[in-house]
């Protein structure tokens, strides 16, 4: 099974980190000598925030996600038949390649309406190593086409009962409309990867870091401090996204376990777990 090519970032409520996520995913991809490299493809219909973060220079209109949804629409630069993502990304302070959004969100939001009448085709047909969206919440007319072009969606959410109840609202419209689904878990939480494994069937839950001084340093060296937590995180998750590909276990995501209803041969733990999940939904 060959790598994946688009791995969309995404949150289903607030702010639990997709962006940094994204960025520390870029930052670890292994790069292929010659390569053109991992690329980071911000897809947030409130507006673009690489640019704050990263101290890069003035956006412009002709190139970032602007003129990547021109180019789709009239066949690449000047006509030329060729649209390649990657050429409407830049360098940003971090070191790492993104195609930039603008701030504004309607902006933002009209140019992902431009890509979805194409299903976001420009993406899969990147010639990066791997295409990281950055899709902030996953609301918007243009979310269907998006997840429609994704291998992988990485699902961020807070540890919380209150997040994973959230989750739980969401998680079966979601793993609908993708072939695979991870979901992060930022932070410190009541619940391990393997309980949210089996009460949601999801492809992999991982155990996430909410690292600040991980942030700083990756947005102002490019991952290339890699000891701290989230870099560690990020390069683990790399290599368990190509090593269940390349080993046939990049799979779909089962169906939801009903969460009031652990698997039988599982210890208490989950019923724990589906039963915080259940008392979230119903106070919700």
């Amino acid at each position: 099974m060959s790598p994946p090519r688009v791995v969309v970032f995404g949150s289903v409520k607030g702010a639990p980190g997709s962006t940094a996520s994204a960025l520390a995913l870029t930052a670890a991809w292994p790069r292929r000598e010659g390569g053109v490299g991992p690329l980071l493809v911000e897809a947030d219909g409130s507006g673009g925030s690489v640019a704050a973060w990263c101290d890069a220079s003035p956006w412009d209109a002709a190139s970032g996600l602007v003129g990547l949804a021109a180019g789709s629409r009239h066949g690449g630069p000047a006509g030329s038949g060729a649209v390649e993502p990657a050429a409407y990304g830049s360098v940003v302070g971090c070191g790492l390649r993104v195609v930039r959004a603008p701030a504004a969100g309607p902006q933002a939001a009209a140019a992902l309406e431009v890509l979805a009448a194409s299903r976001f085709a420009v993406l899969r047909a990147s010639t990066a190593e791997v295409v990281v969206v950055d899709a902030g919440r996953l609301e918007g007319s243009h979310v269907d086409a998006l997840l429609a072009a994704a291998d992988v969606l990485v699902l961020v959410a807070r540890g919380g009962v209150d997040a994973m109840g959230h989750v739980a609202g969401r998680f079966e419209g979601l793993r609908a409309r993708v072939p695979v689904m991870d979901l992060l878990v930022v932070g410190p939480s009541p619940f391990g990867p393997s309980e949210v494994e089996a009460a949601f069937g999801v492809g992999r839950a991982h155990a996430w870091p909410w690292d600040p001084a991980g942030i700083r340093e990756l947005v102002s060296r490019g991952g290339r401090g890699r000891r701290r937590p989230l870099l560690r995180a990020a390069r683990s998750l790399a290599e368990d996204l190509l090593w269940r590909a390349d080993t046939g276990r990049l799979i779909p995501a089962r169906p939801m376990t009903d969460p009031a209803i652990p698997p039988a041969e599982m210890p208490p733990a989950p019923r724990a777990f589906g039963a915080a999940l259940r008392d979230a939904g119903d106070a919700s």
